[in-house]
């Protein structure tokens, strides 16, 4: 078989071991079903589940150490956030799985307060 080369940025290597286990994963598992032996394939549905979610895990992790800015600039659910803190957490995605990755932890930004026209003593 004539190897494809792929070539991805250094940025990107969370994605490219991900990449390379699946591949090495389906080429035994395309091995296996050429050959005569009992060829489970729920236990190969259940790794490929595994391999999506962390082919989705690398994705989201590469993407959110990018969005780790003090620039509030993140949109969540339509509203303008900005980094509080960093941590190591647990971020809500609709990925499989639980996980884990260093990131920005965003708070809404509140609206600007509105300055008084009056003065501290009362009188405009």
């Amino acid at each position: 078989m004539e190897p494809i080369v792929l070539h991805l940025p250094a940025a990107l290597k969370p994605l490219a071991d991900v990449l390379s286990h699946a591949v090495t994963f389906t080429l035994a598992a395309v091995e296996h079903a050429r050959s005569d032996e009992p060829f489970d394939y729920a236990a190969v549905e259940r790794a490929v589940a595994t391999l999506g979610a962390e082919l989705q895990r690398s994705l989201h992790q590469t993407i959110l150490a990018a969005c780790d800015r003090q620039v509030p600039r993140l949109l969540i659910g339509g509203r303008l956030h900005r980094p509080v803190l960093r941590r190591e957490g647990q971020p809500t995605t609709r990925s499989p799985g639980r996980w884990s990755c260093a990131r920005a932890i965003a708070r809404p930004v509140s609206p600007t307060p509105r300055r008084s026209t009056r003065s501290a003593s009362g009188s405009a």
